[in-house]
């Protein structure tokens, strides 16, 4: 049937695929369908071969020809299928295919970066690429595959690569290519590298603390319980509670510089940087600011020192201010588990929301109060 001159593109599929399954498919009906003039055989010839346990290198050859394919499936199959067989010459192929394609075919550029991380994934081919120069197109498509790589030398390229990618990666890959190499770097490597990260990121608040924050997750991933960053943060968060606070709408969405303020808090009480209360005290006490910051920063000055407890208090019960920020610090209060703040909440709780109540009974649940 395959042979006859008169089979139709759909007997001449199912007739490939019968054979495959019954073992049978030779090479002369291989490189039959390889060349035929229907792209639909050549999918689904690209699909058994998939499917095989291996292929010999000339076949690998004729397939590379394909990657290029203007038609989009014969393209991806053919990429599927070399990063089954991965090699060191087939990542500048996958490479120079990255560069060219229309990135708003998102299915191509997916299945090839797929296949540059499956080669990646190698080790004696990650081996050699940590080895070999890469230009300035070529380093941001194997820095993105890369950050898919969970192996040592993988972040060994992003941290070392790390201030020519800063010129092409945009502000999120950075901070994913941060959280990678700390979850992966050996640690006496770690202080290079975050020098490296310093460097980059300049006098960019708002790229600082993302990466930052990237770099202290990757270390507790790892389990690791080292001090990497410590100085930083504490540098970083002065620098940003220094700054004047920004008015925003108590309820509404939070803005970066909101979220810089919180970062900042969360460094200044994890730390107990006593030094930074004049500052925790400006941001709790100013009213025209989202609620999150100023929470944040009664939960920093609670934790520094439980001295702090009257000025929490005094703004608690300040009916000036916005309900919200009352309410929750209220409840920060009552988490302190001391009889003033016992004393407090039982002076309060009746002119408190229903919900808040609830939080502030289960708060006390349990202690003897």
């Amino acid at each position: 049937l395959m042979d006859s001159p008169d089979a139709t593109t759909e007997q001449f599929i199912h007739g490939m695929w019968i054979l495959f399954r019954l073992e049978k498919l030779d090479q002369r009906f291989i490189v039959m369908a390889l060349n035929h003039s229907s792209d639909l055989i050549r999918v689904h010839l690209l699909h058994i071969l998939f499917e095989m346990e291996s292929l010999n290198d000339e076949m690998l050859d004729q397939l590379s020809t394909l990657v290029d394919h203007q038609n989009s499936h014969i393209s991806r199959a053919a990429v599927m299928i070399l990063a089954k067989n991965p090699s060191f010459e087939q990542v500048y192929l996958l490479l120079a295919r990255s560069a060219a394609i229309n990135h708003e075919d998102t299915h191509q550029a997916y299945v090839l970066k797929q296949a540059l991380r499956d080669h990646l994934r190698n080790a004696p081919i990650l081996a050699q690429v940590n080895r070999s120069p890469w230009d300035e197109v070529q380093l941001p498509l194997l820095a993105a595959a890369m950050a898919g790589v969970e192996q040592v030398q993988a972040a060994q390229f992003l941290a070392n690569h790390l201030e020519e990618l800063q010129l092409q990666a945009a502000p999120d890959q950075l901070v994913n290519y941060a959280n990678h190499v700390a979850r992966w770097l050996p640690e006496p490597e770690f202080g290079q590298f975050e020098d490296h990260l310093r460097k980059v990121c300049g006098n960019d608040f708002n790229l600082q603390y993302k990466v930052l924050q990237a770099m202290q997750n990757g270390l507790a991933q790892r389990g690791s319980k080292s001090q990497y960053g410590k100085s930083w943060a504490i540098k970083l968060a002065t620098s940003i509670l220094q700054q004047p606070p920004v008015p925003n709408e108590v309820g509404g969405e939070l803005s970066e510089t909101d979220k810089q303020q919180i970062f900042a808090c969360e460094v200044a009480g994890n730390y107990q940087i006593d030094r930074l209360e004049p500052e925790l005290s400006r941001l709790l006490q100013t009213a025209e600011i989202h609620h999150e910051p100023r929470t944040a920063a009664a939960t920093a000055l609670l934790s520094i020192s439980e001295e702090n407890f009257g000025l929490v208090a005094k703004v608690a019960q300040d009916l000036q201010q916005p309900d919200q920020v009352r309410e929750e610090l209220y409840l920060l209060l009552v988490d302190q588990e001391t009889d003033e703040a016992y004393e407090l909440a039982a002076n309060v709780i009746n002119g408190l929301s229903f919900d808040t109540q609830k939080k502030m009974v289960m708060s006390m649940s349990g202690t003897q109060q």
